[in-house]
Parts: structure tokens; C-alpha cells; sequence
């Protein structure tokens, strides 16, 4: 595991409190510590290589089953989630794993077009730029969580030239309010970090065009 933190406003929070009930079942737990190799013998995984970000010191770790849970790739894609930099996929790779498609992260949130600001449930009041309402074409029921269809929605609807697409914050109550994510859980952690990056965004003013992360452009 990379010895940066995701950065959602919320990570902080759960792990802290995994930590807890981990250390309480008798888990060890190696901190500030990240791993850079696997370790294989005879063709199998045996362990890994990890070091010490504080001093350096190297650590050679044994064991009969390993668990690699570093997620996928998504490093610096959005200010929201920066922490997915595929360590784990890398490290498995050349430990000699068979892998498909590992370039592409998984991560389908739409973003603001210039700030590269998330929006959450965006999702759910897209439209077109003739004012049509494109999230009934993908979403049959509210999702809890980022829908994966609507990306795609998106890249059909700007190839039939019926871009860019736009969110109608009025029309979904925790996107036009969008402090409410700071209440909707108990974060004292995260929340500090998610509003220092949600007042920055508000400083530009943006417009509500969205766009996947891999498209959003750059602002001068």
C-alpha cells in the first residue's frame, strides 16, 4: 500500500476505524510503510518488499498467501480521488501476472469541464445542449453511487454532436446544495481537506459542463 491516503473526505475516517477493530483481532500493522516489490519463489508469490518513507528501512516480508487490495489506477485523474497510482498493479505485473486492460482506471465520476471538480450524482439531471434530458437514456432507478453508463451516455451524445452536456443543479437537492455532503456522515478527518478543495473549485465560478476526468480540459 502507497503511503498516501485517498483523499475523498471519508478514507481517513473508515480506515482509521478499521485500523481499530483490525489491531483489536490481532492484525500487524507495519505504518508509514509502502510496498514496492513482490517477492516470488518457484513461480509462486512468497512475500514482498516494502521500506520505510519516514527513514528508508527496508523490509523483506514472508508469506504463504499474499493480498494485493492497492486498487486501481487513478492517480491525480480529479482533486477528489488522488491516491489510485497502481502500485499494486505494477507490482504484480512484474512479479510476472498476466493483466488486461490495467491502463484504464475505473473510476466514472463526472467532473466540472475546467475545474476538474467532481460532481456527485451529477449523474442524475444530465442534459444536452438542446435541453433534452439525457439521463433517462441509461439510469432505470436512483443509484446510490456513480453510474458507469452514464460515461458512456456522455461520449454517444458528443458524438452525435449534442454537446457539451450540462447538470441542472436545481433539480437534485445534494447537487444544488452541495455543502450537504459535508453532513450527510460524521468525517472529522476528511471534511476539513473536501472543503478546502470544494472552496477552491467555487473560486472559478464554473459553468455546470460535465465531463469524465480523462476529458476535462484545462483552464488557462
Amino acid at each position: 500500500m502507497g503511503p498516501f491516503n485517498g483523499m475523498i473526505g471519508v478514507d481517513i475516517d473508515i480506515t482509521l476505524k478499521i485500523r481499530q477493530r483490525a489491531e483489536k483481532l490481532g492484525v500487524k500493522i507495519i505504518d508509514k510503510v509502502t510496498m514496492s516489490d513482490l517477492l516470488v519463489t518457484d513461480g509462486k508469490i512468497s512475500g514482498a518488499l516494502a521500506y520505510s518513507i519516514v527513514n528508508g528501512k527496508l523490509y523483506e516480508i514472508s508469506a504463504g498467501i499474499v493480498i494485493v487490495a492497492t486498487g486501481s489506477q487513478n492517480y491525480r485523474l480529479t482533486p477528489m480521488w488522488s491516491s489510485g497510482r497502481g502500485d499494486g498493479i505494477a507490482a504484480v505485473f512484474r512479479a510476472g501476472a498476466e493483466l488486461r486492460n490495467p491502463e484504464f482506471g475505473n473510476f466514472a465520476q463526472f467532473v466540472k469541464a475546467y475545474t476538474h471538480e467532481e460532481v456527485v450524482f451529477s449523474e442524475n439531471v444530465l442534459y444536452d445542449r438542446y435541453g433534452q434530458n439525457v439521463t433517462q437514456n441509461f439510469r432505470r432507478f436512483l443509484e446510490g453511487d456513480v453510474n458507469s453508463l452514464a460515461i458512456a451516455e456522455w461520449y454517444l451524445q458528443m458524438s452525435k454532436l449534442r454537446g457539451p452536456l450540462t447538470v441542472h443543479p436545481d433539480e437534485f437537492e445534494p447537487i444544488k446544495n452541495e455543502d450537504i455532503m459535508f453532513y450527510m456522515w460524521d468525517r472529522p478527518y476528511g471534511l476539513p481537506f473536501w472543503k478546502a478543495n470544494y472552496g477552491k473549485a467555487k473560486a472559478y465560478k464554473d459553468s455546470w459542463e460535465v465531463c469524465p476526468p480523462s476529458s476535462a480540459s484545462s483552464r488557462p
